[in-house]
């Protein structure tokens, strides 16, 4: 019989690259004949999608309406997701399961007490504690966790940060930091890019903020601080979102801004190291935020290029070791304060930090790590450690 893994994420499995790279690390190995990326169905995509010889993503049809719901309508689209699989996967040889979310630990619960399945709790964040968890959200994603957490076998995190939290929440003992480091590989080296597309000179200095663009927030604070800076001093915004738009109008009346759309993937290093400077700041609203470890921060340092990053633990942690960035305060004073001091001999310095975590810093650790934990866990119960 096929030797199963299930990885659980309610999306559609289009853009999840901490999935693709955990998987991929599994497929390497012989624990399993298939892995299934088991999401949400949308129109457009296939219900059923080949990754490669292993892998494959299964995208459950719901009935629920995606769009226009309130909190207890998206509940009622999660719990139906949720009996999907259990109805889809009751009857093959799952081996082990892995929740990627909150939301998952049901179904992955009843999979694996069914099955006598391995359970590994993977988190992306600190799901119960972020900014996006109120009220009656919060409240059901709390008690799911608190009451199923006891029975999964491991918990994979992001962070330094978010394992101290579980382990003073829930004494589990089977915690475990996967960073989401980019995979090995060449670096893209020096390129003019994003200079040459914008008309910059190498005199002008360029910082990039890339990722999901959406009103308010570290945006708006970008705005503010990039029309109080000198005029040499320019901002890229790389992504897609709901404020793309926008910010292409303002990129087309603004001298010192600049908008690139989202690019493929694999583009995505070649643009990010044409950049000086990445910037990546979030706000200590939630603790979630407070223990984050984005990717676009460890994409830019991957590329060789210095980050300002928000002055957050996990990020001071991962970054300052190395110099290879500056930690900046919350306001838009401090932000305009730290771009106007930066000049290009300083900026050279810290890329120089940026290279040796490049050099220092890969999947390849994440995942020997990954190894060692599922050579242990798939092992028969009388010879695990």
């Amino acid at each position: 019989m096929t030797r199963l893994n299930l990885h659980l994420y309610p999306s559609p499995c289009r853009f999840e690259s901490r999935m693709m790279r955990i998987t991929g690390s599994l497929a390497k190995a012989d624990y399993f004949d298939r892995i299934d990326l088991v999401g949400i169905w949308e129109p457009g995509l296939a219900e059923t999608e080949e990754i490669d010889d292993r892998r494959r993503i299964v995208r459950i049809n719901l009935s629920t309406p995606s769009r226009r719901l309130g909190g207890a309508g998206r509940l009622l689209r999660l719990l139906e997701w949720n009996l999907a699989i259990r109805r889809r996967y009751r009857d093959e040889r799952v081996r082990c399961v892995n929740p990627h979310t909150v939301w998952a630990l049901p179904a992955a619960n009843w999979l694996a007490a069914r099955h006598k399945a391995v359970n590994f709790y993977d988190t992306h964040e600190l799901e119960t504690e972020t900014h996006a968890s109120r009220g009656l959200r919060q409240a059901v994603s709390r008690f799911i966790e608190r009451r199923y957490i006891s029975d999964v076998d491991a918990i994979g995190v992001v962070s330094c940060g978010i394992e101290d939290w579980y382990h003073e929440h829930y004494g589990h003992q089977e915690i475990h930091t996967l960073k989401n480091y980019p995979l090995s590989g060449a670096q893209p080296g020096q390129s003019r890019q994003l200079k040459d597309a914008f008309g910059l000179s190498d005199n002008d200095v360029l910082f990039i903020y890339q990722g999901h663009l959406s009103r308010g927030g570290v945006i708006t604070t970008l705005l503010e601080a990039f029309s109080r800076v000198p005029a040499d001093r320019h901002l890229v915004f790389m992504g897609f979102g709901p404020f793309a738009e926008d910010l292409q109008a303002i990129a087309e009346r603004t001298p010192t801004i600049h908008f690139q759309p989202a690019v493929p993937f694999q583009d995505v290093p070649i643009y990010t190291g044409s950049a000086d400077v990445a910037i990546v700041l979030f706000s200590d609203t939630c603790l979630s935020y407070r223990h984050v470890l984005p990717n676009k921060l460890l994409e830019s340092l991957n590329a060789g290029v210095p980050v300002v990053f928000s002055d957050l633990p996990d990020m001071r942690n991962e970054v300052l070791p190395y110099g290879a960035g500056w930690a900046v305060g919350p306001s838009v004073d401090d932000l305009v304060d730290l771009v106007t001091s930066l000049d290009h001999a300083e900026i050279k310095q810290r890329k120089k930090g940026a290279m040796r975590w490049s050099r220092d810093k890969s999947w390849d650790d994440i995942e020997s790590l990954i190894h060692g934990i599922y050579d242990r866990l798939l092992a028969p119960e009388d010879s695990r450690s």
